[in-house]
């Protein structure tokens, strides 16, 4: 047999470093992902002047919180409507 027909599979060691490097890019995939913040931090910054938790565990608890910022500034807003409709 001549040395191509022998070489027709990959050898154990070639699919060991293989994986190994597959492996290792993943790793550091994952690492890079979860490390970052999902906010950057000028938005983060914009959300705590507002009174928002930037910081919550999901972002349902964000939108949540928004929400309720929106909600008070709506009755606000009517209260000086109301306000404004009497003194006239």
């Amino acid at each position: 047999m001549s040395r191509t027909e022998k070489q027709r599979a990959f050898a154990l060691l070639e699919i060991l470093i293989a994986t190994a490097l597959v492996i290792l890019l993943a790793y550091y995939a994952v690492k890079v992902y979860y490390k970052n913040s999902a906010l950057d931090k000028p938005t983060e910054k914009a959300l705590k002047e507002q009174g928002i938790n930037a910081e919550a565990d999901n972002y349902s608890d964000m939108i949540k919180d928004s929400q309720k910022k929106v909600d008070e500034f709506n009755k606000s807003t009517e209260n000086h409507q109301k306000q404004a409709i009497q003194n006239k």
